[in-house]
């Protein structure tokens, strides 16, 4: 099968790549969305960690999701903000660009002052979780097939309820 286009390393990009050689495209998503899975479950352990060093043992993590920005080549993984939902508070952290971890707080808040909205674009792309606050508003986008806010959602609508099962 020839090539409709030139697909060489370090040109263009993967869709050119995947249209050009289907048999190669596929499974290079296939092994960059289990990378990216990895990489946010990791994630979510650091902001576990981190929201028992804020507020104690005694109020833990119920769920949490953190942006995932990705090249097609996974040459250039980014995260920049994550939320954490506990039975008390929503927080919105902040995570550093050159090591990986969460370092600031963003947002604490009370279930009930914060309002939450999932955005999943056209056909999945680029899933949004948007979190309000006052004036405030923190934009936590993922990646395709990877990112889960519906794990965020029910959490905080059962904490803002006062109903959260820890």
């Amino acid at each position: 099968m020839a090539p409709r286009r030139k697909c060489r390393p370090g040109v263009g990009n993967v869709w050119s790549c995947a249209v050009s050689w289907p048999g190669v495209g596929l499974p290079f998503l296939i092994v960059q969305r289990r990378a990216l899975r990895d990489y946010r479950a990791w994630t979510l352990e650091q902001l576990a960690a981190a929201t028992t060093h804020l507020l104690g043992p005694s109020e833990p993590m119920v769920a949490g999701e953190t942006s995932l920005h990705a090249s097609y080549w996974l040459d250039d993984v980014a995260r920049d903000l994550a939320v954490v939902v506990t039975a008390a508070r929503v927080l919105v952290l902040r995570i550093d660009h050159l090591d990986g971890q969460p370092r600031w707080v963003s947002l604490v808040a009370h279930p009930g002052e914060v309002n939450m909205q999932f955005y999943g674009g056209p056909f999945g792309y680029k899933p949004t979780l948007v979190v309000r606050h006052a004036n405030d508003v923190f934009a936590i986008q993922g990646f395709s097939r990877v990112f889960e806010p519906q794990p965020v959602l029910a959490a905080w609508r059962q904490a803002a309820a006062g109903r959260v099962k820890t």
